[in-house]
């Protein structure tokens, strides 16, 4: 069972983990990634701008973080942050080099399984967000999905795929007037106004993952 997390934050990869449904770490597992154009911005030129050494830079904002971990923001991925991998008690040297030494490997087993596996369900997380209102208007959203799709298209060569969105059900209507691609399922939750925990606990992750054992 292939299932793939593109994102926003590290709330997919920790329900995979947490159900023993993660096979190994990959790029976009611990990141936070603002929005699906900063996904595809990173596949389609294979994840180069993470590499560059002078694209990362020191946010402003540290507040939330612990201890020895600092926050850093991508300038070629605007909306990509980094928040666990940039430690306090080493130079940015050291952290770079770590950093671009492991998100090689990871990078290179993302693109083993996109043209490998024999089926992968990817997994974004766009919950507690109004689309219209984060990405100026929901046809942009929409095409954001199409793009992703003919860049697994390119991909998998025909192999299946699916990529499972979670998000609020006040985009129900937005996304239900448009033609999605059939790869794309929309999973809608309710968080009331108030639940933006990372962990993201009102969304209903055992039914996203067991639609990897369903027949598509």
């Amino acid at each position: 069972m292939v299932i793939i997390s593109l994102g926003l934050g590290c709330g997919v990869a920790m329900a995979l983990k947490k159900r023993e449904l993660r096979l190994q770490s990959l790029p976009l597992d611990w990141h936070y990634v603002s929005t699906l154009m900063n996904v595809n911005d990173m596949i389609s030129t294979a994840f180069k701008g993470i590499f560059s050494h002078s694209a990362w830079k020191k946010s402003p904002m540290q507040e939330d973080m612990t201890d020895n971990e600092t926050r850093y923001h991508n300038t070629q991925y605007d909306g990509l942050f980094s928040v666990h991998d940039f430690m306090k008690d080493k130079n940015f040297r050291q952290n770079i080099r770590a950093y671009c030494e492991k998100q090689g490997r990871r990078v290179d087993r993302f693109y083993k399984f996109c043209k490998e596996s024999e089926r992968i369900l990817f997994v974004r997380d766009e919950q507690h967000f109004n689309l219209t209102l984060k990405y100026g208007d929901i046809t942009k959203y929409v095409q954001e999905l199409r793009r992703f799709c003919d860049i697994m298209d390119g991909l998998r060569h025909g192999k299946p795929y699916k990529i499972v969105v979670a998000t609020e059900y006040t985009n129900k209507d937005a996304l239900c007037a448009h033609t999605l691609p059939p790869q794309v399922e929309v999973v809608y939750c309710h968080s009331n106004d108030q639940e933006a925990d990372w962990k993201r606990l009102v969304v209903g992750w055992d039914y996203i993952f067991d639609i990897y054992n369903r027949k598509w």
